[in-house]
């Protein structure tokens, strides 16, 4: 273990380890290298079968995890500040249409720093959450702890074992979309009482509509400077549920605005999973091209929001 966790420390060193730093910015520097060292740390477990010591959490060229699930887990603080909440009216949807309440038991799958977890645990039901980052998994226990109905499992959802028929509502903000797409709806299906709630909703942002010039002009930065090391391949389809036992209660929408300065927008993007891992080679050109488009179009943009809520229930007569 010691062999290892040297190998580690000077492969940081090595390594681009402020490779989300841009503008000389120090402690930003400073700060994402301490980061990048612990989340190594955590991810590296060593595992002893038959005297054999084998390393999980490998990585992609001694930067990013070969999971690309774990990205996230790279910039916790960066998320929890810049990653966009969920809209009230959404939650409020939920949270009726749903009964949640003191005595109901809910799952959260994958709730990064909990943007879409406080409506949940603020109406009083057993909340638990299963949160596959380590990092994220401390930062919810950090944010939350506190809250007697609140708990965290820090655990792959596809491999974790849950009690069947244990949950009313089993829900997830987009990140139901990184499992095996029959292995979520088969899971869900069985920890879930019957009468319980699948909700699975996603963000859709128009950064188009509002600002049509400034759209063409970051398509072009899209179109030159866009490469990325592990790109994002998961497909899901969120109406597929009907297949797996489930009866679909219908689509849900609803609608937001936001605007961002060039350098608030560069930040929400980078809590993209394809921004977090793109090349080194074009990161600095592509950031600094979607800095000078916003700056040409006066440091704004608006993003339009679509909430979109698919939902279903276990129905068995």
């Amino acid at each position: 273990m010691e062999r290892e966790i040297e190998e580690l420390l000077n492969s940081c060193i090595r390594s681009e380890a402020g490779f989300f730093v841009s503008d000389g910015d120090v402690r930003n520097y400073a700060r994402t290298t301490i980061s990048y060292i612990r989340w190594k740390l955590l991810l590296i477990k060593i595992d002893r079968l038959d005297g054999e010591e084998k390393v999980m959490g490998k990585m992609s060229g001694d930067k990013y995890p070969e999971d690309k699930r774990l990205v996230f887990d790279t910039i916790t603080e960066q998320f929890d500040e810049w990653r966009e909440r969920y809209c009230e009216e959404l939650f409020e949807y939920i949270r009726t249409t749903c009964e949640l309440k003191a005595g109901k038991k809910c799952l959260e799958i994958g709730p990064g720093t909990g943007q879409a977890s406080d409506f949940a645990i603020q109406s009083g039901c057993d909340y638990t959450a299963i949160e596959l980052g380590g990092n994220l998994a401390e930062a919810m226990q950090k944010k939350y702890g506190n809250y007697k109905n609140f708990k965290m499992i820090h655990d792959d959802f596809e491999t974790h074992s849950f009690a069947p028929d244990y949950f009313d509502l089993v829900y997830s903000a987009a990140t139901i979309q990184w499992i095996k797409e029959d292995l979520a709806y088969r899971k869900c299906y069985e920890i879930l009482k019957n009468k319980g709630y699948l909700a699975m909703f996603r963000m859709l942002d128009d950064y188009k509509s509002a600002n049509a010039d400034l759209y063409d002009d970051i398509q072009k930065v899209f179109d030159t400077c866009y490469e990325v090391d592990i790109p994002y391949t998961c497909k899901f389809n969120y109406k597929n549920g009907k297949s797996y036992g489930f009866t679909y209660l219908g689509e849900y929408k609803f609608y937001g605005e936001r605007s961002y300065t060039a350098q608030g927008f560069i930040e929400y993007i980078k809590t993209n999973a394809d921004l977090i891992t793109i090349k080194d080679s074009s990161r600095d050109a592509f950031f600094s091209g979607i800095r000078d488009a916003i700056m040409k179009h006066g440091n704004k943009i608006v993003v339009r929001a679509t909430y979109v809520l698919d939902l279903y229930q276990k129905n068995i007569d």
